[in-house]
């Protein structure tokens, strides 16, 4: 990130002095290290009373048989007495899960104060910044569920959800304008959670909701008329300083006046065999 968007900048200040929150925050399941130093220390490590952390595979990298260009090419051979070993963080949110209690209408600062607090559950409710209806939910310990994935790439996502009442769809990956969400093919509303992360509201039953990034057509030309300008402006970098040399090498060469003067009698000046060398 050579330019950090704004709202990126705040969400790490918010959350970022708390590495077990923000892991768990942005869906940080996934770990890799050593086996016997990573597990004791885990816990120490992101300030957590329970043991949220599970040895999940040890490991030891292995050449497989056979060079290509040179180069070993390992695998993973898992082994209980493995050097390495892959860590589950269980406490990190699901990457899409369906909520039935949320918050609505939330600004900007509650949002960032109330994300790193440690009395507020994000498994429990999450925060909307928009005005949608109130969870009708009864049960206050309900926490959330995990949604069916059907189909994912960068710039389409397909979710399956099944609830029986109202509830709100986090995808936790980050929200931008550009997104739009469809519920059973028709349009919806693109809400804006925890800050940062897409949602969906949903009513009750079964639904297919589809995520697309569809950015209109007027900001992609734009964005095409700027890569247009930085091609004329790395053309003119490099072709310029070629032009300038030879301009210069094209230029008459500088007519210095020079005072030839005899040999001095004086003996103290030496002459020019006195001073003439190879080096010289």
């Amino acid at each position: 990130e050579p330019r950090v968007a704004p709202e990126n900048a705040a969400f790490r200040a918010a959350v970022g002095a708390n590495p077990r929150r923000s892991m768990e925050l942005t869906s940080t399941r996934w770990l890799l290290g050593g086996r016997v130093s990573i597990l004791p220390e885990l816990p120490r490590m992101f300030n957590t009373h329970t043991n949220a952390f599970r040895l999940r595979e040890a490991f030891n990298l292995v050449a497989r048989p056979g060079i290509t260009n040179g180069v070993p090419n390992y695998t993973a051979k898992a082994t209980p007495r493995g050097l390495l070993a892959l860590v589950e963080f269980e406490d990190a949110l699901p990457r899409a899960g369906l909520y039935a209690h949320w918050r609505s209408g939330v600004a900007d600062e509650t949002a960032l104060a109330l994300l790193p607090d440690p009395e507020w559950d994000p498994h429990r409710e999450v925060l909307v910044a928009e005005e949608i209806p109130a969870s009708v939910s009864t049960d206050a310990n309900v926490k959330v569920v995990p949604a069916r994935y059907e189909f994912y790439e960068p710039k389409r996502v397909v979710i399956s959800t099944d609830a029986e009442s109202s509830t709100v769809l986090m995808l936790n990956d980050k929200h931008h304008p550009a997104w739009q969400v469809t519920v059973d093919g028709k349009s919806a509303k693109l809400l804006r959670a925890n800050y940062l992360m897409r949602a969906v509201h949903l009513s009750p039953g079964k639904h297919t909701v589809e995520f697309k990034f569809a950015p209109e057509a007027g900001s992609i030309r734009i964005s095409l008329a700027g890569l247009g300008l930085a091609g004329v402006l790395g053309a003119l970098l490099i072709f310029m300083p070629s032009r300038r040399r030879e301009e210069e090498d094209n230029d008459e060469p500088e007519e210095l006046e020079v005072e030839i003067t005899g040999p001095s009698d004086d003996p103290e000046t030496p002459t020019a065999d006195e001073t003439a060398s190879k080096d010289e």
